[in-house]
């Protein structure tokens, strides 16, 4: 007789064509066994369990080792019952999805756990997900007659629950009639109201979203406000006012999907509430209007999202704002999404520990400083002691480096809070204006690499010390890391200003210490930022010890007192010299800890780079002029140019077709020519850098997705390091365009291209960072 064979159905991730929502909304429900076999297929399952509710359990089951499939049949469950039914594979993606959910909240090797519709087991117990484990002890029957019970439990028990709660909504909801015109009203109002969170809409769907009116009638509410381009200037002065909360600005994609961001901003303005503001800009052309009314540097476009603080300090700092958050996918911004939150809750508890909750009954007042006191300034309004917050700019800066009894101050003060905020930080440029060439000032050490250093002359404006004008010379094995340390404040002389941040001339040497020039105040009236007792102090020796320091200088003989006897006499004599002997060997043991340790620094430096380096030569570009026992390939050097073209192009269709799925295919195609400078492979072939990176540069480049990924760090090209400098052209018109193939290393590696006006792309440079150093 014929063995029936039962056929399964099985979905996974790879099968569901993405529409413009989340993959966990296409996995799950589903009224079959999903397969989670791909990472993408994993945040798909995080995501649809930390939904606030489902509209049915999930049951998660594990593979045991060694087997192939569940200990019980996963179609015959979701045959059985009405649940959700996922099936984990085991390795790697079952970590990868514990660590998402947490260890205590995951099922391991044959384990099975029933997830509840709500979320109580992931906000507090983590046992309302019953799990059931895999024991030697239980067969396979036991064990699915036992999960059969752990499910009809589950579900008799949300039966009750919401049976409880239609019967206790009945039984509270008044009745409202025609005759109840209040009750009705209040009826439309609960389902209208810009404040009410009540129903969740649905990210992109603009009828279901408050239009911006204005402002939001009440901050942080909850909801994504949608801002059309006719609104946009309105908006744009109010983003740059002083607001009551912290402010997240999303963009819509242009594609794939052009009413949708890849952030779902309706799970974030639910994270956010109470603590942010929502806005999302409705379309590209009222992003482009944006950008032209915000300073430059701080707008935000193509899909990204931006946190703007509630005080309009970011107008002239654009430091303090945070992101750009660039999410090109649905899982990008999935995995952007906690990251925002974080940022932004932790923005409203800094402002909120400055300078407390904004309140409609501020007023503006000018008060004396009469001391400070635990990071806050201390004054009198109307014979009440109040507490003056700090600028954020200034936070981590001692109060009494901001201000100084008898100081004057004028801000923002919150009567219920008894709070003055709002105090205006001087402009960086202006505060250092009158330093001079040759003055001796003081600057705090912000970083130190090998052949530079940046020093902070004021809070927001650094400068580049380079070590041969720090020192006055250089030699191979110098390293600014072993002679200077981060964080420090020191004396340095101006030898000669300069117009921007590189293009000072700093040395460390000849320092005038007795006419140190004061470091200009943050505020009006107030103390120097930085003071002279900030130095480094200088180790001083104790008179104890003074009496008993013998050096080879010293005269022995001199430390005997006249009236010692001459065994006294002798007695000094010896313990003097084995003094002086101790004290030179611990002078040499002390000097020679500090060259060693300076040199174990200096080697670890160098293996680092070294290291780097050898990374680099294994896939560093070799161009056909000669082969390796160095014979010549062309005798034309145009036909040597084709061959490296068609060379490199087949490289970069291959990282084309290899790294990207069938529907990113399909939505970022390849152009039909690109082309090279003739000096582009040379470069190339010249800068240690792994090929394969210039390639995957090049292919984000030629699909136009490098805008999107931050750690490009896209931008233009000036023709000098000058701040108004123009934008460099090629040579027929065309954007010059530099991006960073890496970061945070010493002599980083960058590529330059062409843009021009019909779209084509020229690849023109490969270098290291300080090579066409023009930003």
């Amino acid at each position: 007789m014929a063995r029936k064979i039962r056929k399964t159905t099985v979905i996974t991730g790879a099968d569901i064509t993405s529409a413009g929502q989340s993959r966990s909304i296409d996995l799950f429900p589903s009224d079959h066994v999903v397969r989670i076999r791909t990472l993408n297929d994993v945040f798909s399952l995080s995501e649809y369990l930390h939904r606030f509710h489902r509209d049915r359990p999930l049951v998660l089951m594990t593979i045991p080792k060694r087997m192939q499939r569940p200990v019980v049949d996963p179609d015959r469950i979701r045959a059985e019952f009405d649940v959700d039914v996922a099936v984990l594979d085991p390795g790697w993606l079952n970590r990868e999805f514990s660590g998402r959910i947490g260890e205590n909240r995951s099922a391991f090797n044959g384990a099975t756990r029933i997830y509840p519709s709500d979320s109580r087991w992931l906000d507090g117990d983590p046992d309302l997900a019953k799990l059931l484990i895999n024991s030697r002890k239980f067969d396979r029957k036991e064990y699915g007659r036992m999960l059969r019970n752990l499910i009809r439990e589950q579900l008799a028990s949300e039966q009750r629950a919401q049976s409880a709660q239609t019967s206790t909504t009945r039984t509270d909801q008044p009745t409202a009639t025609d005759d109840d015109p209040a009750a009705n009203a209040a009826s439309d109002a609960s389902t209208t109201s810009i404040s009410t969170p009540a129903v969740a809409p649905t990210a992109g769907a603009d009828d279901r979203h408050p239009v911006w009116n204005g402002s939001p009638h009440d901050e942080a509410d909850g909801l994504v406000h949608i801002v059309s381009e006719g609104d946009i200037e309105e908006f744009a002065a109010w983003l740059m006012s002083d607001r009551r909360m912290p402010t997240v600005v999303a963009t819509r994609r242009s594609h794939p999907n052009p009413k949708t961001c890849a952030v779902d901003t309706t799970d974030l303005a639910g994270r956010l509430n109470g603590y942010a503001s929502v806005v999302e800009v409705e379309n590209p052309n009222a992003c482009q209007a944006l950008e032209t009314l915000l300073p430059p540097g701080t707008h935000v476009y193509g899909g990204a999202l931006r946190l703007y603080p509630a005080s309009r300090n970011w107008v002239d700092r654009p430091i303090l704002l945070r992101g750009p958050y660039t999410a090109y996918t649905e899982k990008e911004g999935f995995a952007k999404l906690p990251r925002i939150v974080d940022d932004a809750i932790g923005m409203f508890a800094r402002q909120y520990a400055l300078s407390g909750a904004p309140s409609q009954s501020d007023i503006a007042i000018t008060v004396t400083v009469i001391g400070v006191c635990a990071g806050r300034g201390i004054a009198e309004y109307q014979g009440v002691p109040i507490s003056i917050a700090l600028p954020e700019e200034v936070q981590e800066l001692p109060a009494d480096r901001v201000l100084a009894k008898g100081q004057q101050v004028q801000g923002t003060y919150n009567p219920t809070l008894r709070m003055l905020a709002g105090l205006t930080v001087r402009d960086g440029r202006q505060a250092i204006a009158d330093y001079r060439d040759g003055q001796t000032v003081l600057g705090r050490v912000d970083k130190v690499r090998k052949d530079y250093c940046r020093v902070s002359l004021y809070p927001g404006v650094p400068v580049t010390v380079r070590i041969e004008d720090a020192y006055g010379s250089r030699f191979d094995d110098d390293d600014m890391r072993t002679m200077i340390g981060e964080h420090a404040v020191i004396p340095m002389r101006i030898v000669r200003r300069g117009t921007n941040d590189t293009d000072w001339t700093i040395s460390f040497q000849d320092l005038d210490m007795d006419h140190i020039e004061p470091a200009p105040a943050l505020i009006e009236g107030g103390p120097s930022w930085l003071q002279p007792e900030d130095l480094q102090p200088v180790e001083e020796t104790s008179a104890a010890q003074s009496v008993v320091l013998i050096d080879k200088d010293t005269d022995i003989r001199s430390l005997i007192p006249e009236s010692a006897d001459s065994d006294s006499a002798d007695m000094i004599m010896t313990l003097a010299t084995q003094i002086r002997d101790l004290q030179d060997r611990s002078d040499a043991l002390t000097r020679s800890k500090a060259r060693l340790s300076r040199q174990r620094k200096n080697d670890k430096r160098k293996m680092n780079d070294l290291r780097l380096r050898i990374a680099h030569l294994s896939g560093q570009y070799h161009t056909m002029r000669k082969d390796g026992h160095g014979v010549r390939l062309f005798a034309d050097d145009a036909e040597r140019m084709r061959c490296e073209a068609d060379r490199f192009d087949a490289w970069i269709r291959e990282a084309w077709a290899l790294g990207l799925s069938v529907d990113d295919k399909r939505r970022m195609p390849l152009p039909a020519v690109w082309h090279y400078t003739e000096g582009f492979f040379d470069t190339l072939a010249n800068t240690p850098v792994d090929r394969n990176l210039v390639v995957q540069a090049a292919v984000d480049v030629l699909i136009g997705r490098a805008a999107s990924l931050k750690s490009y760090q896209l931008h233009r090209l000036k023709v000098s390091e000058h701040k108004g400098a123009p934008y460099r052209k090629g040579p027929n018109g065309e954007r010059v365009w530099r991006l960073y193939l890496t970061n945070d290393t010493s002599a980083a590696r960058r590529m330059h291209y062409y843009d021009g006006d019909n779209g084509l792309i020229t690849f023109t440079f490969v270098g290291l960072h300080d090579d066409k150093f023009s930003d």
